[in-house]
């Protein structure tokens, strides 16, 4: 298996000149990653359409696929809201879609992906514990019945994600994994935190579609650097 078709490069973007040195670190070291997520919660500047314009720029001219996210720092509100309409009308490859959006307003938002083709990441985060398997296979089987658009186009993808807190938890990630990933979706589920480091690459091996590294700063607790992961491949 060629773990690296399975890698998403997670990058924080923090000014113009950081995210184009990560991209050439990553072009240099790994040319055989495929898909970059671009975190612009991390920005604390003006998000101008010209700078996300150049980041779109600057990933398709290095045949890099695209994931635009930004995460909630504070509540739901219409300028988080306008802010993700605003990326999805750059069109990405990808727009990552929290599932704590009113289920109205991610349906507004999956629409717009839609007429943009652009396809979604529904996320899910538990950032207290894992669950049994049982409640992580129900929750399962309602996102895939209830999320909007989710069966509309192929590449969508339902990432599923939860804190370790005992080294057992793994395991049951790592099952819910290989009994939902050759059900015909992309799944992505993992354990965060130290305890599920190897969940990372455990998840990968077993049937879910992608996982998370970075090239240079963590985005999420126990995210691996992808030689950590290139030392399995």
């Amino acid at each position: 298996m060629n773990l690296f078709e399975k890698i998403i490069i997670s990058i924080p973007f923090v000014s113009e000149a950081q995210f184009k040195a990560d991209i050439q670190r990553l072009r240099d070291l790994f040319p055989k990653i495929e898909y970059v997520e671009v975190r612009f919660d991390y920005y604390n500047g003006d998000l101008s359409d010209s700078i996300i314009e150049d980041v779109v720029r600057t990933l398709r001219s290095n045949r890099l696929k695209m994931i635009f996210t930004s995460k909630m720092l504070h509540e739901i509100d219409d300028l988080y809201i306008s802010s993700l309409n605003r990326l999805i009308s750059h069109k990405p490859d990808y727009i990552d879609l929290d599932l704590n959006i009113i289920a109205s307003t991610l349906t507004e938002l999956a629409e717009y992906a839609i007429q943009n083709n652009v396809a979604i990441v529904y996320s899910y985060h538990n950032e207290e514990k894992t669950p049994s398997l049982g409640t992580i296979s129900d929750l399962c089987e309602f996102f895939i019945q209830m999320l909007p658009k989710f069966t509309s186009n192929r590449d969508n993808i339902l990432k599923m994600v939860f804190m370790a807190v005992d080294p057992d938890d793994v395991a049951i990630v790592i099952e819910f994994g290989k009994c939902f990933g050759d059900q015909g979706i992309n799944l992505i589920s993992f354990c965060m935190g130290e305890l599920g480091k190897t969940s990372r690459i455990q998840s990968i091996i077993n049937g879910c579609s992608f996982t998370y590294a970075h090239i240079g700063n963590p985005t999420a607790p126990g995210q691996l650097h992808v030689t950590e992961i290139h030392k399995q491949s």
